[in-house]
């Protein structure tokens, strides 16, 4: 829920930004120099939350044609499998941008003054929150399997 909060607020700073530097540039004839800069930080914040959003409610992207046509007891195992694997891939992203946050520690954005690590601090928490709930997701299904493996026995 805070989450969502979160990703909507976003979503409406950078509708007022933008519609304060239309609003500025055309009626008063003085463009805001940093709504641009701003807009474009939430942007990057909108989409890295979002990945772990859609990672938490299982509705990330698949390509799942082949998936489809095996039986259901052998697609429940490769979805374990797929998720671990996609868990540690987003996991190792979200370490990845960590170390880009040591990097930019020094560098500010041009127009707001912000550090450049606030911005990409979005990327390592949007990974690590898909990347704990594609974990989540891949040991649930396989208590699952087990348990009805157990039924069936």
């Amino acid at each position: 829920k805070i989450y969502r909060i979160l990703l909507v607020t976003i979503f409406v700073l950078m509708f007022i930004a933008t519609g304060a530097q239309v609003i500025f540039r055309y009626f008063i004839g003085y463009p805001l120099g940093w709504t641009e800069e701003f807009s474009r930080i939430m942007f990057i914040w909108s989409a890295f939350l979002t990945v772990g959003l859609l990672a938490a409610k299982d509705k990330l992207i698949k390509v799942d044609l082949v998936l489809t046509m095996l039986p259901s007891g052998l697609r429940n195992w490769i979805n374990v499998v797929i998720k671990f694997l996609s868990g540690f891939f987003i996991v190792w992203l979200g370490i990845l941008g960590v170390k880009l946050l040591d990097l930019a520690k020094y560098q500010l954005s041009p127009a707001l003054r912000i550090p450049y690590w606030c911005i990409y601090l979005s990327l390592p928490l949007g990974m690590f929150i898909a990347g704990s709930a594609m974990f989540t997701q891949s040991f649930t299904q396989f208590k699952m399997i087990i348990k009805e493996r157990g039924v069936e026995k």
